[in-house]
């Protein structure tokens, strides 16, 4: 908004090195949603009035934390998708805001249970939203992280005609074709004729997470086409100009531990030049 970029991030009040690996724990219930704005791209203002999307009422499907906050800007508008409870129940939440500070809960739209790392597309030329996100239900940890892949891949894609009513229901599993491992931390981008994917491998806490780029036709079948571009988990990417772009992800290895921060890596030139030939 009028040449205004916005960061929005999950923070904890408290965070040990026991919190659970799987969502568990009482670390995850202080998890809040965080806005700032930037100094120069490298710094950041933290809002003075965080956090924008508090933790619910008592007996409130969000009680437990908020967390896992996406954005879209559009119609004058600041659209948030994010992230409520712990454990069996992670779900999903929308919220509206005309500055990008001042948030209004609109509620609770999935009600699936075991859910993390969200993003959601506009795709205009079909009017239709994308939500992808990782289902821990139908890819459980200890088999994801069996030893021998290929493993199940808990990314599924759902889709709806307006910000809120998805089909999580019938919901389509994502495995990208060439990664072996599966993929995670979505976030997609249209660039020229064909969609991108910035994605990560899977993986629990503390462990080491790459970024690779994936491509697509039709935002549904992937195609692996550069991995790893960077170490590090959760890349969420801006386009600064003409094949410029700045990437800001989480260290390697530090998913979920008490010293991850945000770090940020730049590219000059197109994407499509960093795909495997």
């Amino acid at each position: 908004m009028n040449d205004v970029y916005h960061m929005y991030y999950e923070a904890w009040a408290r965070l040990t090195h026991h919190g659970g690996q799987n969502g568990e724990g009482e670390d995850y219930v202080s998890l809040q949603i965080g806005h700032a704005t930037p100094i120069d791209g490298v710094k950041w203002d933290k809002d003075p009035n965080n956090p924008v999307i508090p933790v619910g009422d008592k007996g409130e499907w969000d009680e437990d934390g908020t967390w896992d906050p996406f954005v879209i800007y559009e119609d004058g508008v600041f659209k948030m998708w994010y992230g409520g409870g712990v454990g069996s129940h992670c779900d999903w939440g929308y919220a509206t805001s005309t500055d990008g500070v001042n948030f209004e809960k609109k509620g609770q739209i999935s009600h699936l249970g075991d859910l993390e790392d969200i993003h959601v597309v506009h795709n205009q030329m079909n009017n239709k939203y994308y939500l992808y996100s990782w289902n821990r239900k139908k890819a459980p940890w200890d088999k994801v992280m069996d030893s021998v892949p290929p493993n199940p891949s808990g990314l599924f894609v759902y889709t709806s005609d307006n910000e809120t009513d998805f089909n999580f229901e019938n919901g389509h599993r994502i495995q990208i074709k060439g990664q072996e491992w599966p993929a995670k931390y979505s976030h997609v981008i249209r660039e020229g004729d064909e969609w991108v994917m910035f994605y990560g491998e899977a993986v629990t806490r503390g462990n080491g997470s790459s970024t690779g780029i994936a491509t697509s036709e039709d935002l549904i079948n992937w195609e692996k086409r550069a991995f790893p571009i960077t170490k590090g988990h959760d890349a969420e990417v801006i386009k600064m100009g003409e094949n410029q772009w700045y990437l800001y992800y989480g260290p390697y290895a530090h998913f979920d531990w008490p010293d991850c921060d945000i770090r940020l890596a730049t590219y000059s030139g197109k994407l499509s030049d960093l795909y495997e030939k």
